[in-house]
C-alpha cells in the first residue's frame, strides 16, 4: 500500500511539472507573443508554419549567448502565442562531455564487475568451506 501511495505522489509531482510553462531565454511557450519576441530579440520572419498556421522567426544565435548554438527558430501558433522553439546545437560541442560520460560508465561497469566477482567468490567460499 505504501509503495502505491509513493507512486501516486511521484506521478502527481511529475504531472504538475509537465503543466508548467517552460521558458527558453525569456521566451515562454504558450505565453510569449510575436511583438514581445521582436522587442526582445532581432527576429527575421521565416514564413508560415504548415502545422500551426502561425508565423516563424529566425533568431540570431549570438544574441542568446549559448555556446555551441548554431541556429534558433521560433514557431508561433495561429493565435499569435509561441508554440515551439527549435534550437540546433553544434554536435562537436558535446564531444568532451561524451568522453567524460563514457569514462564514468566504464568505471561504473568495472566497479560492478568487481562487486559481482567478490559476491560470487564469497558465496563459493561459504558453500565450499563453511
Amino acid at each position: 500500500m505504501l509503495k502505491k501511495m509513493a507512486f501516486v505522489l511521484v506521478g502527481l509531482a511529475f504531472s504538475a511539472a509537465a503543466l508548467a510553462n517552460p521558458t527558453f531565454y525569456g521566451l515562454t511557450l504558450g505565453e510569449t507573443t510575436e511583438a514581445e519576441l521582436q522587442n526582445q530579440y532581432t527576429a527575421q520572419r521565416a514564413g508560415v508554419n504548415t502545422v500551426t498556421n502561425g508565423n516563424m522567426y529566425k533568431l540570431d544565435p549570438d544574441e542568446i549567448g549559448l555556446e555551441g548554438l548554431k541556429s534558433v527558430q521560433a514557431v508561433f501558433m495561429q493565435d499569435g502565442r509561441l508554440g515551439a522553439i527549435f534550437a540546433k546545437l553544434d554536435k562537436n560541442r558535446f564531444g568532451d562531455l561524451r568522453k567524460s560520460w563514457m569514462g564514468s560508465m566504464r568505471s561504473a561497469m568495472k566497479t560492478s564487475r568487481v562487486w559481482v566477482t567478490r559476491q560470487w567468490f564469497t558465496t563459493w567460499v561459504n558453500r565450499r568451506f563453511l
